[in-house]
């Protein structure tokens, strides 16, 4: 797929092309795409729709889970140490990429592991 900012992806964050852009998610908030490049190597973009502080909250709160050892995916920083590149009125933030399936409904199941409090502990 082509994607309108690949060129300003493989330079702001220092990625080889080509780089092959999977949309995964189309939202009202943000799109979501799944990045391969020429190594195979794969990271999550998200492009928000809109600008505000849920993203820099985001980025605090992955970031704090990265540092206490918690399994979660990190938002990847730009050559120029920045977290998010703003672009045409949206944010593009790029981040290491763990592959599984999306979780749309919580379910007694996805709480046996109390994976849900043992995050909440890691954040303090």
């Amino acid at each position: 797929m082509a994607y309108q900012h690949s060129s300003l992806i493989e330079s702001e964050y220092g990625l080889a092309g080509p780089l092959i852009f999977d949309q995964v998610h189309d939202g009202p908030d943000n799109d979501v795409y799944i990045i391969t490049d020429h190594q195979n190597n794969k990271y999550a973009l998200r492009q928000s729709k809109r600008v505000g502080k849920e993203t820099a909250f985001e980025i605090e709160t992955l970031t704090a889970l990265a540092q206490s050892g918690f399994s979660s995916p990190r938002v990847l920083q730009t050559k120029s140490k920045a977290y998010l590149v703003t672009v045409d009125a949206t944010q593009l933030v790029l981040f290491t990429y763990i592959p599984g399936t999306q979780v749309d409904k919580l379910e007694p199941k996805h709480l046996e592991s109390n994976i849900i409090e043992r995050g909440a502990r890691k954040l303090g």
